[in-house]
């Protein structure tokens, strides 16, 4: 009977590679290896498919979700990105930091990277064709930085991996919050230097007036990170708690302070979180219900078995993952990696002693890179018509920064303090 559980895990190779969507070609690959390799019923498969998304900490992500489109619809984009110009505006390269922090903020509260890079392009680029930036240079950084958001907490990505890996989302979100500002520091380096060489403008310099007014007006949208976040390091709720308390907060300020909020902007909201959330639930059910029937395969055995064959320390472990993930990313979509590669490997990361927060930080990261390196780098192909920019010159701008989430990846490898310390302040 394994021979037609491996015959499944050949459908799903021709489906993926056939163009087939993701959670259709992983249903099809389970149903194969649930019922004719496990002999199980439709109704067990049913019961299976319930079970995949029948999970609390799951419903943080929905939440989460809403809480970012109401934001938006709030009028909060455009105090944030007051707020980041009075604050390193009058510095070279100013705008491009700019981009990344908004890009990192604007990524977490949606939860999302295309819709992240969609708001950016819109935002972003007239701001930067008005400043003589190379309209290249802007589709490089804002393609590259959109994906911030799936690291920076409260991240649906390691929502998904704690929630099906039973890791902590806690110390997850603290080590990914480290790991992004990791990412965004060495990008903004990478944008002052780049900045400076190409002999980009200085943003306009805001009165002192103009610069404390976008400030105070920030202060109860920096409140949502501080009540969220804070919320959840200092135990008064948990993650999925904390999403609907952002959910609250996000209406208070979209009604109360920025009055921005309209019954058609929130109706707008409710229908772009029931679309995310359907997309992102159909592939948790796919994904998972793949994840369940390949394990009748032992196919984490198979991996333990091979990595203690090949009698890999810690570190090395990492290094092969790190670079088969980065290779897997050309040709899988992140969520899929996420839900379905990373755990495949996590049983290994633990029996060498590795902490599963960095392995899951570090897997997510290389998935996130994934999203921007060709020929798949479905990133690319949306940030092309976004920014109007052939694809080669968008890859070719973004090769700086990218190699900036490299650097990064190599840092958090071998000092992996570098993002456990918050966690084992929490522990």
């Amino acid at each position: 009977m394994e021979l037609v559980g491996w015959v499944g895990v050949v459908l799903l190779l021709v489906l993926v590679l056939g163009g087939v969507p993701l959670a259709f070609s992983f249903i099809a690959a389970a149903l194969v290896i649930g019922m004719f390799a496990m002999n199980l019923p439709l109704t067990a498969i049913g019961h299976l498919t319930f079970e995949s998304v029948n999970s609390y900490p799951l419903l943080a992500a929905p939440f989460f979700v809403l809480a970012g489109n109401l934001l938006v619809q709030g009028g909060a984009l455009d105090v944030l990105r007051g707020l980041l110009r009075a604050l390193v505006g009058n510095t070279t390269g100013g705008l491009p930091i700019a981009a990344i922090f908004l890009s990192a903020v604007l990524g977490a509260i949606s939860g999302s990277a295309a819709a992240c890079l969609a708001i950016l392009a819109a935002l972003m680029i007239p701001i930067f064709t008005s400043m003589n930036y190379e309209r290249r240079f802007t589709a490089g950084l804002l393609v590259t930085s959109a994906e911030l958001g799936l690291i920076v907490p409260p991240s649906i990505f390691l929502i998904l991996f704690g929630a099906f890996n039973r890791v902590s989302i806690i110390e997850l979100f603290a080590a990914g919050m480290a790991a992004g500002l990791l990412i965004a520091i060495l990008m903004a380096i990478t944008a002052v230097l780049i900045s400076r060489k190409r002999g980009y403008s200085k943003m306009p310099v805001l009165k002192s007036g103009e610069r404390r007014k976008a400030i105070q007006e920030a202060f109860p949208l920096i409140g949502f990170p501080v009540l969220v976040l804070g919320g959840i390091y200092g135990g008064l709720f948990s993650p999925t708690e904390s999403a609907s308390v952002a959910v609250f907060y996000s209406l208070v300020l979209g009604t109360a302070v920025y009055r921005k909020l309209t019954w058609p902007g929130f109706a707008e909201a409710l229908v772009k979180t029931a679309k995310t959330t359907g997309i992102i639930y159909f592939l948790v059910v796919g994904a998972d219900l793949l994840a369940r029937t390949v394990g009748y395969l032992e196919v984490h055995t198979l991996i333990t078995n091979l990595i203690s064959d090949l009698d890999l320390s810690a570190l090395g472990f990492l290094l092969v993952v790190n670079t088969l993930l980065l290779v897997v990313g050309l040709f899988f979509s992140s969520l899929p990696m996420v839900i379905v590669i990373l755990p495949l490997f996590l049983p290994a990361a633990v029996a060498l002693g590795i902490d599963p927060v960095l392995y899951g930080v570090l897997g997510v990261i290389c998935a996130s890179i994934g999203e921007i390196t060709p020929p798949f780098g479905p990133q690319l192909w949306l940030a092309q018509p976004l920014c109007g920019v052939r694809m080669g010159e968008i890859l070719r701008e973004a090769s700086g920064f990218l190699l900036a989430w490299l650097v990064a990846v190599v840092l958090i490898t071998l000092f992996p303090a570098i993002i456990l310390f918050p966690v084992e302040l929490l522990r």
